[in-house]
This record gives C-alpha cells, structure tokens and sequence, in this order.
C-alpha cells in the first residue's frame, strides 16, 4: 500500500452531518488533526496515510462505522493510517499497544502489567511500587499484599512470571 504524506492535503468531509456516522467521523477528524495540529506533529513526523481516505466516504468504506467504546489505533505505531494497519480498539487494547508497555507473563499467557494485576486482584501501585523498587518480578506478585494488621490477601502462584517488553520498543 502506498501511503502519502498528509502535509497540504485537506480531508474531504462529505457525510460529516449525518449524525448516523457522528462517532465515526470523529475518529476520522481526529486522525487529520493528530497529523496537522503543531503540538503533535513531533510524534507523528513521517507518518502517512492511505491517499483514498481523504475522502470520508472511502474511510467509512475500509473502516466500518466505530463500535461504542472503541477509537481509531494503529496496529503498528511505526507505520501509517491505512485499512491494513488500523482497527477499532477498546482502552485496553491501545493501551498494551503503547511503545513501551511492560508485558508480564505468568506461565499461561503474557498480558498489560496492570491487567496481570487485575487477573490476579492485586492492587497494581502495590505491585508497581514494589518492581520500581527493584524487586524481582516473580517475587513482587507472590509476596502476599497486607492491609492494615488483620488482612492478608494471599495466593498461589501459578508458575513463574516474568517481564516481555513491547515488540517495536
């Protein structure tokens, strides 16, 4: 796919009053103005974008309407706007897709450090504190959390965890 560079092109902003595609054509303006506002441009220098979706139309084509809940990501941060490399995504899934987001592994899959946390209901400043504070991180999730003098919020450690980091860090 060759993908152009968004400087000087202007979106084409038919169906933007349809109020059916509001959400989506919110994603869509929002894309341009990620790569045309000067308080962004730094982080997305050399970013292009597909040449059809100056066009709304075309987007709303390749995309779909937005699901609730969901916004436009990239699946590669490294590369450009185009139908192969975006997808609708939930928080969650933009979060883990952040470059530089720890990835924990506890044996059985490799999840988001704070949704280790979450599988596992510990409280992730705890957790966190403790592996910024240069504890081992098998030893930082199995060390029982203590509340107060009367409660210990224990559990048994499936296996051994340890750290991956994001693929294109």
């Amino acid at each position: 796919m060759n993908l152009v560079d968004p400087e000087g092109l202007e979106p084409y902003y038919e169906l933007s009053l349809n109020r059916k595609y509001q959400s989506t054509f919110d994603s869509f303006r929002n894309m341009w103005l990620r790569l045309h506002q000067k308080s962004s441009i730094g982080r997305y220098i050399g970013v292009k974008v597909d040449p059809t979706w100056v066009s709304f139309k075309k987007f709303i084509e390749d995309m779909g309407e937005r699901p609730v809940g969901n916004t436009l990501d990239r699946i590669d941060g490294s590369k450009g706007y185009c139908k192969e490399n975006c997808r609708w995504a939930d928080i969650y899934q933009q979060a883990a897709n952040r470059k530089g987001t720890v990835f924990v592994s506890d044996g059985e899959e490799v999840l988001p450090f704070k949704v280790m946390c979450k599988k596992y209901n510990l409280p992730y400043g705890t957790i966190h504190h403790r592996f910024r504070c240069g504890w081992d991180i098998d030893e930082a999730f199995s060390t029982p959390v203590v509340w107060g003098n009367n409660y210990t919020h224990q559990r048994q450690s499936p296996g051994k965890f340890s750290i991956h980091r994001n693929e294109y860090d």
